[in-house]
């Protein structure tokens, strides 16, 4: 296998093998008893108003900050965006085992900012998904800013990582396209590749 990678104050270790329209209506979501319309994958998000820990299995676009004692937003379905609109997740702290944003075997999700995800031990976590996107975001004071584990062909563009102890870490993953970050102040390193594959690494900094 072979990272391919052009950037700057980034740590590459252990490669091998390898629209115009009018706002919709706001939705609530609730973590325990979701509506129909929250059990289907749609394209555009609403405004909904989103719980710690819940499982989102449609596209949202958050309508205010999460301070969480548990995991933040948890993907449930393929296909889905969601967009943090500018506000700020936080978690319990990194020595928990607590996640802001977990992908499970999602493919095809969205996950954009402007945005903040803070003092998780993974601000984002992407176990087996495929095609996967994270941009605009900051990752700032987690254990790993974006960790991907099993996954294949994650784009994570235009986010910012500063005073993590790793801001991307990939473990036996294949395609990270990891694409115009800006890393600062992570205290192990600015990225990391173990047992990872085909991935590009281009104009960071």
């Amino acid at each position: 296998g072979s990272t391919v990678g052009s950037c700057n104050n980034i740590s590459v270790q252990a490669n091998k093998n390898g629209n115009d329209k009018e706002e919709p209506e706001k939705a609530m979501v609730t973590p325990e008893t979701e509506s129909p319309s929250a059990t289907e994958a749609t394209t555009a998000p609403i405004s909904a108003s989103v719980s710690c820990g819940e499982v989102i299995k449609q596209s949202v676009k958050l309508t205010s900050n999460l301070d969480c004692k548990t995991d933040g937003i948890i993907i449930g379905a393929d296909g889905i965006t969601v967009d943090l609109n500018g506000h700020t997740l936080t978690g319990p702290g990194i020595e928990t085992s607590k996640v802001g944003l977990m992908l499970s075997d999602q493919d095809d999700v969205i996950i954009k900012g402007p945005g903040i995800v803070q003092n998780f031990q993974a601000g984002a976590l992407n176990t087996g998904g495929d095609s996967d996107t994270i941009s605009g975001v900051t990752f700032t004071k987690n254990s790993i800013g974006s960790f991907n584990t099993g996954a294949v062909k994650t784009t994570i563009e235009d986010n910012l990582f500063f005073s993590n102890n790793i801001g991307v870490a990939s473990h036996t993953s294949t395609g990270t396209n990891l694409l115009t970050n800006l890393f600062k102040s992570n205290d192990l390193a600015g990225a990391t590749f173990v047992n990872s594959a085909t991935n590009e690494v281009s104009f960071n900094t």
